[in-house]
């Protein structure tokens, strides 16, 4: 046998072996689709939008996703939630797809999502800017008896009235934002006064009541908050009251409440570790591959806006070590620290964070978390060790050592920042030894929580009809906060306020 005839019969083999182990074990290529943006979706130009994906892969694991907008790379993404977000400068029509890459090289392209970016900066002159303040009389429709009049001791002011009951106003407006707006309404009645309903595209956002003034053209400022999202729209005013005639309105003035940032330190109010089947609630959470797991919850019902970054930090306790260091997010919030079992303990949901470190002991660490997945009123986190050796840090229990902590920074308008106020709900006696009060004139259902000085909610009471003090000898000496929330919604704070515990 020649070379010539060697070579080939080396090829032959080596196609046969190929063939061989490819037809024994292929490698399925993964899945993947666009969750977001909806196919036909359209933004302004510059406006932040979210592109998630989902990707599987069924005889191994997704290693990447990656995303592009008119074929162009935007991001890559290595663990789920598979998820960015950009913005376009230029108007267009773009095409965005996903590529997943598995573990062994498979790459499957998404079907692709066409989307539409608009240039919106100039409105039509002939609608209304929101924000900004225009006249009630400059409608664009009506209904019913209201109709324009001349405001009395002006040269030109005009205002509505003859407003009844079902009447109403329309006007076109293009919103600036999506954002939520104070909107004022000036009116006076003479009347029997009533209520203003405000509409966006024929859904009711927000309400206004307008007492009887006593006079038909005393006009005065009343207010409401109001969410409006952005574009042009049909803004309605909605007239309700008695009989006869209700109000004059003269103006209505549109404010867009501004972001505020805030940043909260909570500690856990539950804490404990599984090894095997047997729980730990000690001074210190031991974290093992394989061996042991720490959980923790967090009371996150303070927390009243958007959540823009969250850390999870603990000190190493008592045991040093190394390696990676994973957390999840649990599925479920219905265990504490002295009943957690494997019976009841959360599942590993999504992943939020990792940290590959050396952990010395009295070392802080940090673990940055993804913020998408963080929300309710309560958290549970399971850290695990993915590789290295054990260690273990202090638990909120520990007398020695700093405490674990989930630091979240959060952003929520101005009128829902928490401000004390002439009209706020009062607190008495403060300082207090037994019993605190509160002075609202009707706390039914109301949600008061009593926080420590660390974070740790100590107590929690929906107050019941003609209830507007609860019981707070049981705390120990020193200084607390005491939220009230709104009547079945724990995470709406009517007001916050200190109060010393004697």
């Amino acid at each position: 046998m020649n070379d010539s005839q060697a070579n080939r019969t080396t090829y032959y083999d080596w196609v046969r072996s190929y063939k061989l182990v490819d037809d024994n074990n292929p490698n399925n290529p993964p899945s993947v689709a666009i969750t977001a943006p909806s196919n036909g979706a359209s933004y302004e130009v510059g406006q932040s939008f979210s592109l998630t994906a989902d990707a599987s892969d069924a005889d191994g694991n997704i290693s990447k996703v990656e995303f592009f907008v008119n074929n162009n790379l935007i991001a890559t993404e290595q663990v789920l939630p598979y998820e960015t977000s950009t913005s376009l400068a230029n108007p267009g029509n773009y095409v965005i797809t996903a590529k997943a890459t598995d573990n062994n090289g498979a790459v499957t392209t998404s079907q692709s999502v066409n989307i539409t970016i608009k240039d919106d900066s100039v409105p039509p002159v002939d609608t209304i800017s929101i924000p900004g303040s225009f006249e009630a009389e400059n409608f664009e429709s009506k209904s019913g008896s209201v109709r324009i009049e001349n405001t009395p001791g002006t040269n030109s002011g005009k205002n509505l009235g003859y407003v009844k009951n079902g009447d109403s106003t329309d006007y076109i407006v293009t919103v600036d934002a999506t954002s939520e707006y104070t909107l004022d309404v000036y009116a006076s009645s003479n009347g029997v006064g009533g209520k203003v309903d405000i509409l966006e595209s024929g859904s009711v956002v927000g309400s206004i009541d307008i007492p009887v003034t006593g006079q038909w053209h005393s006009y005065k400022k009343f207010s409401t908050t109001v969410s409006l999202s952005s574009g042009e729209k049909t803004l309605r005013l909605s007239f309700k009251g008695g009989s006869g005639y209700l109000y004059n309105i003269d103006k209505v003035v549109t404010t867009r409440i501004q972001s505020v940032e805030q940043t909260i330190t909570l500690s856990p109010i539950q804490d404990a570790y599984l090894q095997g089947a047997t729980r730990y609630n000690s001074d210190m959470l031991r974290i093992e591959k394989d061996k042991r797991s720490g959980y923790l919850m967090f009371d996150l019902s303070s927390i009243n806006g958007t959540i823009t970054k969250a850390d999870f930090k603990f000190t190493v306790y008592s045991d040093a070590g190394n390696g990676n260091v994973s957390v999840h997010k649990g599925n479920s919030d219905n265990w504490t620290e002295t009943n957690l079992s494997n019976s009841n303990k959360p599942i590993k949901g999504i992943q939020l964070g990792t940290l590959n470190s050396n952990f010395p002991i009295g070392s802080a660490k940090t673990i940055p978390l993804k913020t998408a997945q963080i929300s309710g009123n309560r958290l549970s986190l399971i850290i695990d060790a993915l590789s290295g050796n054990d260690f273990a840090f202090a638990s909120k229990e520990n007398g020695s050592a700093a405490k674990p902590t989930l630091v979240i920074t959060y952003t929520t308008n101005r009128a829902n920042a928490i401000v004390e106020n002439a009209n706020d709900i009062k607190l008495y006696p403060n300082p207090v030894v037994n019993t605190i009060s509160f002075s609202g004139n009707d706390m039914t259902g109301k949600i008061v929580k009593v926080f420590n000085v660390t974070g740790v909610l100590m107590k929690e009471v929906t107050l019941t009809e003609n209830q507007n003090a609860i019981d707070v000898s049981g705390l120990s000496s020193g200084y607390y906060i005491i939220n009230v929330l709104e009547a079945g919604k724990s995470n709406k704070i009517i007001t916050s306020k200190k109060m010393i515990k004697q």
